[in-house]
């Protein structure tokens, strides 16, 4: 005996709720969040990092430290300790011949850099300096307060420009490094030098034997003579 009709349309909607109610169960176990999912590699694909601006971009400074004490200037002229620290204030060329930087004497007048150290041998200094690995020797960057060179930056002595365009030859350097020392005086090493204006570094024999250095600029001009 068959079914009324109107019951055999009760029982089909039950069975496709049943199911429909199954299908939905089974989607939610299957995104459940706690089920782990392998990880899928995937080749062929190039990712570029996102371009800093000028405005984000930050550099991270190296502390300095503070060094203080008495300043004094050893026998090589431009070399000066602070205790048992040697001071690098940049090459002996720049030292020797940089012209006014500050008044780091505080005599109220600026004068070259070797002045300006020469007249704090003796006295209180306060530096601050970033050692180097054996912490007997220190750049200095700022020298009684004030600004000496820029942490972040290159150092000054790189930086200086040139008083003139003139470019001398290699036997125009020589020529004029063999005069500043004197007759018969001959030059027997010329090396490239970038120290301010300082271009060109020769060592000079004068007649009875003597070994000077010469530092001259591009133009051939004589900076500096000493006796190496």
């Amino acid at each position: 005996m068959r079914p009324p009709r109107r019951l055999a349309m009760i029982i089909a909607l039950a069975l496709a709720i049943t199911a429909i109610g199954a299908a939905i169960g089974w989607l939610i176990v299957r995104r459940d969040p706690s089920v782990e999912v392998g990880s899928i590699p995937i080749t062929g694909v190039s990712v570029r990092a996102a371009p800093t601006s000028s405005a984000t971009r930050s550099q991270q400074i190296e502390a300095l430290d503070r060094l203080q004490g008495t300043l004094q200037a050893e026998d090589d002229l431009g070399q000066f300790t602070l205790g048992s620290v040697d001071l690098d204030f940049g090459p002996e060329g720049w030292v020797l011949t940089a012209g006014p930087l500050q008044d780091y004497d505080q005599d109220q007048t600026t004068e070259s850099l070797l002045d300006e150290l020469t007249g704090l041998a003796g006295r209180q200094v306060t530096t601050l300096v970033r050692p180097g690995d054996g912490g007997d020797e220190a750049k200095v960057y700022v020298l009684n307060d004030l600004p000496y060179r820029d942490p972040a930056g290159p150092p000054p002595w790189t930086t200086a420009t040139p008083t003139g365009t003139t470019i001398a030859s290699a036997d125009e350097l020589r020529a004029a490094a063999a005069a500043a020392v004197g007759e018969n005086a001959r030059v027997i090493d010329l090396e490239r030098e970038r120290a301010g204006q300082v271009a060109w570094e020769a060592t000079v024999i004068n007649a009875d034997g003597t070994e000077y250095t010469v530092l001259l600029s591009t133009a051939g001009e004589v900076l500096d003579v000493r006796p190496s």
